[in-house]
């Protein structure tokens, strides 16, 4: 098992299928991309601006509660929100449209524990 190799094991696929999401970032603790699912083009200096971002978000929360981090969600001006979730020492983040703010959040939430879940049984 090369180290890492885990991750790639879980079936990402699954979170683009889920209603309301556009895109997600997989990165380690360092703000490495280890995987991406994004709509449209970036340039390689904004995805390297993401990546650490969502790292130092999701490194904050684990060092100010790590036993109760489940995620963070932050609505954004364009509509949207992130949602970062802690999997081991990386970070999943989810891009989703925000309409019905609270029921969408919780339910994308629960179906991205779910697939999570299933890569940690592996």
């Amino acid at each position: 098992h090369k180290k890492g190799s885990w991750i790639m094991e879980t079936d990402f696929s699954d979170i683009s299928r889920i209603k309301g999401v556009n895109s997600f970032f997989f990165v380690d603790g360092d703000g490495t991309m280890l995987f991406k699912s994004f709509l449209g083009a970036t340039e390689a200096d904004a995805e390297k601006k993401i990546s650490k971002t969502i790292a130092a978000c999701g490194n904050t929360y684990m060092t100010l509660s790590p036993k109760r981090f489940k995620y963070a969600a932050f609505l954004r001006q364009n509509n949207t929100q992130v949602l970062i979730f802690p999997f081991g020492r990386h970070f999943l983040a989810v891009i989703a449209d925000a309409g019905a703010q609270s029921p969408g959040t919780d339910r994308i939430a629960k179906e991205i524990f779910l697939i999570l879940a299933k890569g940690t049984h592996k």
